[in-house]
């Protein structure tokens, strides 16, 4: 075949040398939403471009022919790939599953066996023919399949143009200016094809690769002007469909405006189109977040309900209005909660839990800590708990010039009683006696279980006549309840002695010993009486 190289090559090869410049770019961001797509279009277009060069520049007819069958492979493929590009890029990749895109290369998969075999159907083109006298242009007479695969062109690429307006309307910004750019690129491709099929006497000897190739130059400006791929806004579609979160729109009158899958799962609502739907009949088991949603007077709030199978849900209710502040619907944000619902019932069961035993520990503490001071046998204060506030007591009454008496009591035959009638016997005696002299004793006195059968009394503000003669109370007391059980030559009576706080130079233990004796005293003088000893 021979060649005459021309500024119509030029041209054509300029072309596709700015499209393969772009190619690289599109390589680096080919895992971008939409990248891989982007990088097919560059390459389609440069295979065009370089077959429509070398066509517009071979002599002979069958060249002519036999590069344009080359340039299909692009023509054909570019404006699905267009198609797929807008498509992802929008946000919508989820449609494209592998049947539909194997679907949309059909027909030019058909049309590219269609123009190899156009010797024997005449589908594509019908004839060839030199009408431009003086230039090497063929002109095409085409066939029926030719304006099929046109349409179908014409097709694709509308759809592709509407996919990119629709997103570039609903974004801003940067990333409007990204859509619209990508959108004045897909409407070159309708420029060309209208001018060739349409108006081929507009610009003889050029072809679609060249428009295409403006294509693909805009879409490589895009590249760099506008981060194209680098910045790819989160779809609306992609971003609901994936939230956690449940969305429920409605509008002012309680119809069901949109749904995410979430809100479906959450709520137990199907898969149909609910759209239109008033809320009431959507929701029938949800009359709390019914009453709420369909509300002639709505607010913004939260609140909690429980789901029919017991799952929690958190749910948010805002207001939608328009750009005047007027009521346009209400926005539903559910989130389910029920793991984190149990987590905090768990948590406050621990902390009762904790609260239970803490305040079990503090009440074996508590009784430790009386069990170190107390009798078991009386639950009187014993004798560790004398040593501990009987010193106390005296420096109080020293500092406020108070007498202080002792009185200490020994139960008479105590050992006889344990001997004849048993330490039960004896156990509860003494029993007796602790629970006479709290009842006979003030708030503010001290009852100590001095030891065996012996008992201490501290008597704050009470001189030696006045402790005497409580005494003397306490043992009548006693003599005449003596237990009926014991026998009366084994009734047990009260020996008392009693002693006076603050002597000269006496201390707490020359008190207690002066007590002691008086105790002594009262036995050698023949027991069951008090004696009131004398502190020098």
């Amino acid at each position: 075949m021979t060649y005459d190289f021309t500024s119509y090559t030029a041209l054509y090869l300029v072309a596709a040398l700015c499209c393969a410049a772009a190619v690289p770019l599109a390589w680096r961001r080919r895992s971008a939403p939409g990248g891989l797509w982007l990088l097919c279009i560059l390459l389609a277009v440069v295979e065009l471009a370089l077959a429509d060069a070398m066509e517009i520049s071979v002599l002979e007819v069958a060249g002519h022919v036999l590069w344009s069958k080359i340039a299909y492979f692009g023509a054909t493929t570019v404006g699905v790939f267009l198609l797929l590009f807008a498509v992802e890029f929008a946000g919508t990749g989820r449609l494209l599953t592998r049947k539909r895109i194997a679907g949309l290369f059909v027909v030019p998969a058909l049309s590219i066996v269609a123009v190899f075999t156009n010797d024997w159907h005449h589908l594509i083109w019908t004839r060839f023919s030199f009408d431009a006298p003086g230039h090497n242009i063929l002109t095409y007479h085409h066939g029926l399949l030719y304006w099929v695969i046109t349409v179908y062109g014409f097709a694709v690429v509308a759809v592709a143009t509407a996919v990119l307006i629709d997103f570039a309307v609903r974004n801003k910004g940067l990333y409007r200016r990204q859509s619209f750019g990508i959108v004045i690129a897909t409407l070159i491709p309708w420029v060309a094809i209208i001018a060739y099929d349409f108006l081929p006497g507009a610009w003889p000897g050029l072809d679609p690769g060249v428009f295409l190739a403006l294509t693909g130059i805009l879409l490589t400006f895009g590249l760099v002007r506008f981060k194209l791929l680098d910045l790819i806004p989160v779809a609306r579609d992609a971003l609901i469909e994936r939230m956690v979160e449940g969305l429920l729109v409605v509008d002012e009158v309680g119809r069901i405006v949109d749904v995410n899958p979430a809100a479906r799962r959450l709520l137990h609502i199907g898969d149909g189109s609910l759209i239109g739907t008033a809320v009431e009949d959507l929701l029938p088991s949800w009359p709390g977040l019914v009453s709420r949603l369909a509300s002639a007077t709505p607010v913004d709030e939260e609140f909690v309900l429980a789901s029919p199978e017991g799952r929690t849900l958190s749910v948010s209710v805002s207001l939608l209005t328009d750009k005047h502040g007027g009521r346009t619907g209400s926005l539903c944000i559910l989130r389910d909660i029920t793991m984190q619902k149990l987590a905090e019932e768990a948590l406050s069961k621990s902390n009762q839990d904790l609260q239970s035993r803490l305040s079990e520990i503090e009440s074996l503490h508590t009784e430790l800590r009386e069990q170190a001071v107390r009798d078991p046998l009386t639950q009187l204060f014993n004798r560790r708990y004398l040593t501990l506030t009987l010193e106390r007591e005296f420096s109080r009454a020293a500092r406020e010039s108070y007498p202080v008496s002792l009185v200490m009591l020994d139960v008479d035959h105590f050992k006889q009683v344990n001997d004849t009638c048993g330490h039960a016997t004896g156990d509860a005696v003494l029993q007796r006696l602790a629970s006479q002299l709290r009842e006979q004793t003030r708030p503010g006195d001290l009852i100590y279980r001095y030891g065996g059968e012996e008992f201490l009394v501290v008597l704050p503000f009470a001189s030696a006549d006045d402790a005497a003669l409580r005494a003397e109370q306490w043992r009548s007391s006693f003599e005449e309840a003596s237990p009926a059980w014991v026998d009366h030559k084994l009734a047990p009576t009260l020996s008392l002695g009693v002693a006076t706080y603050p002597p000269n130079d006496a201390t707490v233990a020359s008190v207690v010993a002066a007590a002691d004796s008086a105790v002594y005293a009262a036995k050698r003088e023949g027991r069951n009486r008090v004696v009131v000893a004398e502190i020098r």
